[in-house]
């Protein structure tokens, strides 16, 4: 049986290190060379359970990969973290002396088109109050593209440093009791007030739950060590205690040497890493994005298209003949355009085309699904064009050693090689009108139809439909759930308006109705 593995890299303070030079050795012969992703992980791994990878890093100093860990290929699928104990901020490495004063860089965003204060806020789970303190903003509307803003790390609050300071007491007094319970979040429950009310510290929950960041939402189940001075459990605003015991141990790294065969230590993961019930292994499909040759344009799908007027609209410049942007009209000529304008060809210069656009509705998906445990790979690893030749080279591909060219059946490879339980492929809807105003989430069977059903009730900002498309090639696949989700009309207007500037809103609805499918099932 073949194991699917991948190692993910974090720093002292659970940041993933990205950009980090390393091997995968098996057998004496290098089976990989890469550098680590955004979120830290190395590429996937498919080979013989029972062989040990040897994981080496490389040393900016000898100018070598030297080994750091190895681990025994185990079942299915596994999951290995390794920690570092610096933190990696920017390409500064910081020792755990400067971790403990929190004496190091703080990061910056970069202000993008179309940025808010409020939305940069959201995304790194602060306040726009806070950022205005940072960066001595009087007016939070007045940002500008390009600017530099400071924002928090997630280690300031009062309530972290406090469980922090008190973290070698607690582990000092715990480190023999292994076992364990579940708790369920409730709303207004933080990392660290679950720590402080469990008598865990946040790094033990994060290293416990495989978490990232601190970031946790309602529901949410928890594995917490149990400690006799604290109550273990988690109280409601109704006094009702929501708890759930457990028997299952911290999964734990053994080392093993031999002094007569082996230099590094040999790193058997043990206890489950990941609940199977309910974390997933999700494919994703940013649809498109395929081409022939030099000589063939890439498949990039449907595009937003530039609109020539044809009727006058009284109080506007506008002139008759003349094409435009969909971004150069007030919102009531958008939701009317269809009565002024014209269909035509011309791509909008302005806009995104099908393949773009899904590609970063698919990293945006990914990014979510991740954060609550799940294994999620991605069809197409880059926002440009991909030829068929280079199908192979795709990371997935080359990890599940996958050497189909076929621009549509190398999907369901993926798919079926990876075992995915959910298969998702993500398009946008065109036609030669200005009017279909509507979403269409796409199903092979009944278990797709019951995700189809559940997505178009939660799609809040477009009208959604379902459709039973048995005919669609990209859902011939072995995953139980799978379903094709056109986000909405590309070529009607008001549909691009609520596509572009809502995006973040549709990705939220179709994860949390993922999310909630995966818990009911």
């Amino acid at each position: 049986m073949d194991t699917i593995a991948k190692i993910k890299f974090l720093d002292a303070i659970g940041q993933p290190i990205k950009g980090l030079k390393h091997q995968l050795w098996l057998s004496g012969r290098c089976i990989s060379e890469n550098k680590t992703k955004e979120n830290g992980e190395t590429v996937l791994i498919k080979r013989p359970e029972g062989g040990i990878i040897d994981v080496r890093v490389y040393d900016d100093i000898s100018s070598t990969y030297e080994s750091k860990v190895k681990f025994t290929l185990k079942g299915e699928s596994q999951n290995l973290v390794v920690h570092s104990p610096k933190v990696m901020i920017e390409g500064v490495k910081l020792s755990e002396k400067n971790v403990s004063k929190g004496d190091y860089s703080r990061n910056y965003h970069k202000v993008k088109p179309k940025e808010t204060l409020r939305g940069i806020a959201e995304q790194y789970h602060t306040t726009v109050n806070v950022l205005m303190s940072l960066n001595n903003i009087d007016d939070p509307s007045k940002i500008y593209i390009g600017q530099k803003l400071k924002y928090p790390l997630q280690k300031s609050t009062t309530d972290e440093a406090q469980i922090q300071n008190n973290e070698k007491k607690s582990s000092s007094t715990s480190l023999t009791n292994t076992s364990t319970k579940i708790i369920i979040v409730q709303n207004g429950d933080t990392l660290s007030s679950i720590a402080r009310t469990t008598n865990n510290s946040v790094n033990e929950i994060k290293s416990l739950n495989m978490l990232s960041t601190d970031i946790i939402r309602i529901g949410d189940k928890l594995n917490v060590y149990v400690r006799s001075a604290n109550s273990a459990s988690i109280n409601t605003n109704s006094g009702q205690t929501k708890s759930i015991d457990s028997t299952s141990a911290k999964p734990k790294v053994e080392q093993k040497s031999s002094s007569n065969q082996e230099k590094s230590p040999i790193a058997e993961v043990k206890g489950e890493s990941i609940e199977k019930k309910q974390k997933k292994i999700i494919v994703i499909d940013p649809g498109h994005g395929i081409r022939g040759d030099s000589k063939v344009s890439a498949n990039v799908g449907t595009q937003i298209r530039l609109l020539k007027l044809e009727k006058e609209i009284k109080n506007t410049k506008l002139e008759i003949g003349k094409n435009y942007s969909w971004k150069d009209l007030t919102d009531e000529i958008i939701n009317n355009a269809h009565q002024y304008f014209k269909y035509i060809e011309t791509k909008d210069p302005k806009s995104p085309t099908e393949a773009e656009y899904v590609y970063e509705r698919a990293i945006e998906l990914k990014q979510l699904l991740e954060k609550d445990g799940h294994i999620v790979y991605l069809t197409r690893d880059t926002k440009g064009n991909i030829s068929y030749e280079n199908i192979p080279n795709i990371a997935i591909c080359k990890s599940l050693k996958i050497k189909s060219k076929a621009p549509l059946s190398y999907r369901n490879t993926i798919a079926n090689e990876a075992k995915a339980d959910y298969f998702i492929s993500l398009h946008c809807d065109g036609v030669e009108n200005l009017i279909n105003n509507y979403a269409v989430m796409c199903y092979k069977d009944e278990n797709g139809k019951k995700l189809a059903e559940k997505i178009v009730k939660n799609y809040c900002k477009i009208k959604a439909l379902t459709s039973k498309r048995s005919d669609l090639t990209v859902l011939k696949n072995n995953a139980k759930y799978k379903i094709l989700i056109e986000f909405g009309f590309m070529t009607t207007p008001r549909n691009v308006k609520i596509l572009i500037n809502e995006s973040k809103t549709l990705i939220s609805d179709i994860y949390r109705t993922v999310k909630e499918h995966i818990n009911e099932n």
